[in-house]
């Protein structure tokens, strides 16, 4: 186990977050299954707690097999329902309850968290720390946070000393332009953060600037356009395909089928659906979080994931709504837990 101490780049929403616990309408502690180092294993295995938590902690715990990586070496696995064996009644753990926080993973103590790292900051030589750390948007009390966040904008970037465990050393992205890889990202994060332009014009920057940022992405810009262009029907098309056996969207996204009148873009004007597309690509190191993927189609499924929450949430009375902010959750639980962005991109053209 390592203890993790240093100044990381964070929203101004962060140092205000806190888990709602057992009043979570959306636990995170459904439908995953945690993977834990070696040393975690022998701890929990060699673990006094009660006899009901020690039978469930057994039936949870499966090692990955022979040669696993001792910094992924096991996991809590869940019941055949998708719940956490380890999740009371009340909604609270009770591994936890029992031994206390220590006992539990670290990845369920750092949840829904997630630190970022890339190369070091004396190479980037930015004027903000290289780490980054904000909460994802799948946790129901980010996404009402960022709605009811008083005081100016959740999506301020600022410099803060974080403290944390990690099960092993983070294994840190080597990127010889590291330092222009960084302005592309805080510069996508702050179009989608400005608050005084209306949302369709933040995100017609965003295109904009990447179509010239990778001008030379030829096959790129040809996705991106697609996916600006594409007709709201099929949008919500390729809605339906991702959200397949995803039983917390299927009432959401039938209501979205069965109604054919799309309000065009430039008519849904919402400061908290601005904040929560700002959060997502904080958090997702947009448009570099997934190495395979280029930045323009990055783009291109951001754009679609865009397009499909302003559905969604159009059809639940208002994004602010508490059924908005269901439908957000489990949303993004799916980007989460699925190869939501290769499913796009592997339905467009490009």
């Amino acid at each position: 186990m390592i203890q993790l101490n240093e100044n990381f780049t964070v929203p101004a929403y962060f140092p205000k977050f806190s888990c709602k616990c057992g009043a979570c309408r959306h636990t995170c502690c459904q439908g995953l299954a945690i993977r834990i180092s070696q040393e975690e294993y022998f701890r929990m295995v060699g673990e006094e707690c009660p006899s009901d938590v020690r039978t469930d902690l057994d039936l949870a715990l499966h090692t990955l097999g022979r040669g696993a990586d001792p910094g992924r070496y096991a996991e809590l696995s869940p019941d055949f329902t998708g719940r956490c064996r380890l999740l009371g009644k009340d909604g609270l753990c009770r591994l936890q309850a029992a031994c206390g926080a220590q006992a539990i993973s670290v990845v369920c103590r750092l949840y829904p968290r997630r630190p970022q790292f890339l190369n070091s900051q004396r190479d980037a030589g930015l004027t903000l720390p290289v780490p980054e750390i904000g909460t994802v948007n799948a946790c129901e009390a980010t996404l009402e946070l960022l709605r009811d966040f008083q005081g100016g904008n959740p999506m301020q970037l600022t410099a803060r000393a974080v403290s944390f465990d990690l099960a092993d050393l983070p294994k840190k992205e080597e990127r010889p332009d590291l330092r222009h890889a960084l302005q592309v990202h805080r510069l996508c994060v702050g179009i989608l953060a400005e608050e005084q332009l209306p949302l369709a014009e933040r995100l017609r920057r965003l295109v904009t600037f990447l179509q010239i940022a990778f001008s030379d992405d030829k096959a790129g810009l040809q996705c991106i356009d697609e996916a600006v262009s594409m007709p709201a029907g099929l949008v919500v098309k390729r809605l339906k395909q991702c959200a397949e056996n995803r039983e917390d969207l299927e009432e959401a996204v039938q209501t979205c089928r069965e109604s054919g009148d799309y309000r065009p873009l430039h008519k849904i004007e919402s400061t908290f659906l601005g904040r929560v597309l700002a959060n997502d690509a904080f958090v997702r190191l947009f448009p570099y979080g997934d190495p395979e993927i280029a930045p323009l189609r990055a783009g291109a499924a951001f754009v679609m994931m865009a397009r499909m929450l302003l559905m969604l949430t159009e059809r639940a009375g208002g994004a602010e709504s508490e059924e908005g902010v269901s439908r957000m959750a489990a949303f993004f639980r799916m980007v989460e837990l699925t190869d939501f962005d290769e499913a796009i991109l592997d339905r467009l053209k490009y």
